[in-house]
C-alpha cells in the first residue's frame, strides 16, 4: 500500500512582511481549500519548485471589512529568505499537504 498526499489548501502569496522577532506573515488568495488549519506544516513552493517548510501557526485578521473573503493572512515564527519584490516577480505559494494512506 502506498502513502498519497491530498491538499488541504492552497494560498497563492501576493505579499510578505518581516519582523524584528523573526515572524513572517504572509498575505495571499485561498486557491484551493476552504477551511485552513493551525498549526500546519506548509511547503513554500516558488515558481512550482520546494524551496523549503515552515510551520503556519495562526491566521491573521486586520479587520473584518479590509481583505476580500478569499485573501488571507498568516502567520509562522521562521525566518523566510523571501522578499516583497521577490513574490511579486514569481509564482509563490504555500501548500499544505496531509498523507493519507
Amino acid at each position: 500500500m502506498s502513502n498519497v498526499n491530498a491538499t488541504l489548501f492552497v494560498i497563492h502569496l501576493q505579499d510578505i512582511f518581516h519582523f524584528q522577532n523573526g515572524s513572517t506573515i504572509f498575505l495571499g488568495r485561498l486557491v484551493k481549500g476552504k477551511r485552513m488549519f493551525f498549526p500546519s506544516m506548509a511547503k513554500i513552493m516558488v515558481d512550482g519548485e520546494e524551496c523549503g517548510k515552515v510551520v503556519l501557526r495562526n491566521r491573521m485578521l486586520p479587520s473584518p471589512n479590509l481583505l476580500p473573503t478569499d485573501v488571507v493572512s498568516v502567520q509562522c515564527n521562521e525566518v523566510v529568505n523571501l522578499d516583497r519584490q521577490f513574490v511579486i516577480e514569481h509564482q509563490c505559494e504555500l501548500v499544505v499537504e496531509v498523507e493519507t494512506v
